[in-house]
């Protein structure tokens, strides 16, 4: 797994990970696939490639532990979990393999870096297609993200819609087609919207929903309808914070709600 650039198998089908639920008369339990991609160990702002920094070993580690917290709460709501990391090699790549632990199926270590982190995501994507499990949820968020409390607190495994963490602070919430911009910091895709994941690769992750049309509450939702930019080091965020960066003290767009305040 140690290529710059893993190929693998993606179905014709981009719909293939149809639900069974029942077998030999026997409930099974839910399938959940974490994908969990981008820079490890990273230190400094926006656009930098500083990853594998020794003076954020400690925050990449605690991050990792919150990132866990919720695959605990995932599992206690009947799901079996599987996380596909998608990142880049660093010389701590057997630490963050350990701090996953059993639960990490498949891995990719980049030695080179990719285009964009929608290039990262997409073959995270192909190593979960290439297993052929029957997942329910897949779920993508990024590596250097530690979750806070009421993350995991509002998290609901069994939500129906693609849902986001959020739309971006008021300043930049409008996309260029006039839609919702969102917060991709993380994406949850059940099973009957498998088929909209690709829309990720299109371009810019923050105008979406301008590839992917799609229509509130029925088919995307929000984590929250607060509005939070993606990048606390920005804004502050009651959900997450980014290692590696300081946390913006000031939350920008207090008060604001989706779509209320769209």
């Amino acid at each position: 797994m140690e290529a710059s650039r893993i190929l693998l198998y993606k179905p014709k089908n981009k719909n293939t990970f149809s639900s069974i639920k029942m077998e030999g008369g026997i409930n099974q339990k839910k399938k959940f696939a974490f994908i969990i991609f981008g820079e490890a160990f990273r230190k400094g702002g926006q656009g930098n490639r500083n990853h594998g920094n020794p003076a954020s070993y400690e925050e990449q580690k605690a991050a990792c532990q919150t990132q866990m917290d919720l695959v605990k709460k995932i599992e206690s709501a009947g799901y079996d979990v599987d996380i596909f990391l998608g990142t880049y090699h660093t010389q701590y790549d057997d630490k963050i393999k350990s701090w996953y632990g059993e639960h990490l199926k498949k891995y990719i270590f980049h030695r080179t870096h990719l285009e964009s982190q929608n290039k990262v995501i997409e073959d995270a994507i192909k190593i979960v297609r290439a297993t052929n499990i029957n997942y329910d949820v897949i779920f993508i968020m990024r590596t250097d993200i530690h979750l806070k409390d009421l993350y995991i607190q509002t998290y609901n495994p069994d939500t129906q819609t693609v849902q986001f963490a959020s739309i971006v602070w008021k300043k930049y919430c409008i996309t260029p087609c006039g839609n919702p911009r969102i917060n991709p910091i993380t994406s949850h895709f059940p099973n009957k919207f498998f088929d909209k994941i690709d829309g990720i690769f299109k371009g810019n992750l923050h105008n979406y929903l301008d590839y992917v049309p799609l229509e509130y509450q029925k088919e995307y939702s929000f984590l929250t309808d607060n509005f939070y930019d993606s990048d606390s080091a920005k804004d502050f965020n009651h959900y997450y914070k980014m290692i590696g960066r300081p946390e913006n003290p000031v939350w920008h767009s207090e008060g604001m709600k989706f779509p209320r305040d769209f």
